[in-house]
Order: structure tokens, then sequence, then C-alpha cells
């Protein structure tokens, strides 16, 4: 998931700018928002590939699970990942 990836990678710098940490952490919150609500380029693109009127993912990949709604398992992905960053 690119913001945690970018945020991950500037704690990896060498000379991390305490100054940059709150920016970062708001910047990658905020686009974890984005994800949650399927606003993000990434999801956007998952929805076009994602089927509908087939029950496989690019015609190979079957969805078995009947009850498959992505923004509730983006809601719930998210709002993990958002716990746990808030909580380091």
């Amino acid at each position: 998931m690119a913001p945690v990836t970018q945020l991950s990678q500037f704690f990896q710098t060498e000379n991390v700018d305490v100054g940059l940490v709150q920016v970062k952490l708001d910047l990658c919150l905020a686009d974890l928002e984005k994800v949650k609500s399927l606003d993000s380029p990434h999801s956007k693109k998952l929805m076009e590939d994602l089927p509908h009127d087939s029950s496989t993912f690019k015609g190979q990949h079957y969805i078995t699970r009947t009850n498959f709604k992505l923004e509730d398992l983006a809601n719930e992905f998210v709002d993990s990942l958002i716990d746990n960053i808030k909580a380091r």
C-alpha cells in the first residue's frame, strides 16, 4: 500500500528530519482515508478490474465470497492500519 510504504521509507532514511515526522504522518493518514473512500488511483483501478456480471476477477480468479463488498473490506483494512500507525 503506497501511503504506508512511503511513510516506512521516510523512517528508514539515514537522517530523519524530526520536523517532518508529523507532516509525513498526517499525509499518510490523509492518503489512507482516500483509499478508504475508494478515491485513490489504486482503488479506482481495482474497481475497474472487478467483475460486474461474472464471478471471476480478470477472467482468471474466482470470487467465491457471495457478500463481497470492496468498500467494507477497504474500510476494515484501512481502519486497522490507521489504528496501528496512531498506536506507534
